[in-house]
């Protein structure tokens, strides 16, 4: 059985997420995904397990509905979960009777892998959430972690990880747009308030918008508590700073400041008419003197 079977029946959300007050994200998709874990027995301590899993399948869903084509973004809804984008179009180009033909399928096949992995400053990277072509290397990254448990002894491994990643990826893609999504049982706001805060200073300093070339556009929490018929989602408790429509709202339109406008056509019609940075003035992110700093 592979690793996303036990969600293949929770269907996308196809709706669109944009109006004229911003971007609105899916939470009764997440709340499906998350259940799917309770239900499947792999809850706690799973960051890597069904937990990790319904996350990042969770945001990739959120990019196809924002407009990015269906195979631009990993993990796929199909296996093979990564597929090179330049594959994905020549199979498409090709009649619907060659593309199921037994050479087309053998191509699909040994040109995908079931996991993405890039190469950083320092180290290749397994990534969670990836858009990403050959003539333009990493163009959106997402890291997805879940913590179900021992948050005080915890915060400081994902704090780690994440500050390794940022400079390790943005050191061989400054322009990249990066961001993390961090889900947390709910249970840590009352029953380890100072964890809580500390969770809270992380992603916001993750943030850094006074150093932009040092930081993640965008960070996100999500709270939420195990049922016995499910997950419940506890979003009154998620600053709005952190809130997932912020996430997403600014991590696509950092994507489209830093793309020509030629490219992503399909997620900027859905993004519609908004005002983005004139071309004098530096892409959030980007590096802010000749060598960055």
């Amino acid at each position: 059985m592979g690793a996303f079977d036990a969600f293949a029946d929770v269907s996308p959300d196809e709706s669109n997420p944009w109006s004229p007050s911003g971007y609105t994200a899916s939470l009764d998709q997440l709340r499906q995904l998350l259940s799917r874990c309770v239900s499947v027995g792999d809850w706690s301590g799973s960051q890597g397990g069904a937990v990790g899993i319904a996350l990042d399948l969770w945001v990739a869903r959120e990019l196809r509905r924002a407009g990015y084509e269906p195979d631009a973004v990993w993990p796929r809804e199909h296996e093979p979960r990564v597929l090179p984008a330049s594959v994905a179009r020549a199979i498409g180009r090709l009649s619907p009777a060659d593309q199921d033909s037994s050479i087309a399928r053998r191509i699909i096949r040994n040109a995908g892998s079931a996991g993405s992995a890039v190469f950083g400053e320092f180290f290749a990277k397994n990534v969670d959430v990836l858009v990403a072509d050959w003539d333009r290397g990493v163009e959106l990254m997402v890291s997805a972690k879940g913590m179900t448990s021992s948050f005080g002894k915890n915060m400081t491994n994902r704090w780690e990880e994440f500050t390794g990643d940022l400079r390790n990826i943005r050191g061989r893609f400054p322009l990249a747009v990066l961001g993390v999504v961090f889900m947390a049982d709910a249970a840590i706001v009352d029953g380890e308030p100072n964890a809580y805060q500390r969770l809270l200073d992380m992603l916001r300093k993750l943030r850094m918008e006074t150093a932009p070339s040092r930081a993640y556009d965008a960070t996100m929490l999500i709270l939420a508590s195990p049922m016995t018929d499910g997950v419940g989602l506890v979003m009154s408790a998620v600053p709005e700073d952190l809130h997932p429509n912020q996430f997403f709202e600014s991590l696509l339109t950092r994507a489209f400041e830093r793309l020509p406008v030629s490219e992503r056509d399909g997620a900027r019609r859905l993004y519609g008419d908004r005002e983005l940075p004139t071309a004098e003035v530096e892409p959030t992110g980007g590096p802010t003197g000749p060598l960055g700093d």
